[in-house]
């Protein structure tokens, strides 16, 4: 992955994934604020962060997130997230917890929304 720097306060990092398809990160540097973001196919996944914190582990919080969606929905997609917003709430509930990163394994954070399907599947 390589790096372009475009300014003092705008970096873009572009690479190629295991199927060719074009990755970019960006990284805005505010005065109070930083922007992270990245995409996945026509996805684009945003977090809003102060200056002190970690772009990188951010970026691993936006994989993680979409690991877990691809696994819950099978390939996740834009209709995934708009008609199972409360599911990708739920997901991310687990997660993030008072804005700490509390829970990195698939398997737990799926059990949740798992155990929820079970449970209104058996009830109808």
């Amino acid at each position: 992955m390589r790096v372009l720097s475009y300014n003092s306060s705008c970096h873009t990092a572009l690479g190629q994934d295991k199927q060719g398809l074009l990755d970019v990160i960006f990284f805005h540097k505010g005065t109070q604020d930083r922007k992270v973001y990245r995409t996945y196919a026509s996805l684009y996944f945003i977090i809003g962060c102060d200056p002190e914190d970690n772009e990188f582990s951010l970026l691993e919080l936006i994989q993680f997130s979409v690991e877990c969606m691809d696994q819950y929905f099978e390939k996740v997609t834009e209709l995934d997230l708009v008609y199972n917003l409360e599911k990708v709430h739920m997901i991310m509930d687990e997660i993030v917890v008072k804005g700490l990163i509390l829970e990195t394994n698939h398997d737990r954070v799926l059990a949740l929304v798992y155990a929820l399907d079970q449970k209104k599947l058996s009830t109808t």
